[in-house]
């Protein structure tokens, strides 16, 4: 019988998860699924580059090489735009542009 992989790359358990320079997805990929990977894939690589979270539970700090605010953290502003970063959208915001060294 087969088993259900689930991805322990790092101390966290996930369907999809970037750490380093590494990118791990199931073909599922959880809740999103296969309609979506190129969303989830492109969400996954930019942490590669730098880029943080910006949904629920995010932080503030900086990140990425050009150390850039998460201003468009769910928890730092109340006029969250539309980003690959908080809702798997194909757009990039400017804090997440410049996190992955997108320098305006």
């Amino acid at each position: 019988m087969p088993v259900e992989a689930v991805g322990c790359l790092t101390e966290w358990t996930s369907r999809h998860v970037a750490f380093e320079e590494r990118v791990a997805m199931e073909y599922d990929n959880g809740h999103w699924g296969p309609s979506d990977i190129n969303e989830v894939f492109a969400q996954e690589s930019c942490h590669i580059f730098g880029a943080a979270d910006e949904y629920a539970g995010c932080s503030c700090d900086v990140s990425g090489y050009h150390r850039v605010p998460n201003l468009n953290c769910k928890t730092c502003t109340s006029a969250q735009v539309p980003c690959l970063m908080n809702a798997n959208t194909l757009s990039r915001c400017t804090w997440s542009k410049g996190q992955i060294g997108w320098r305006l």
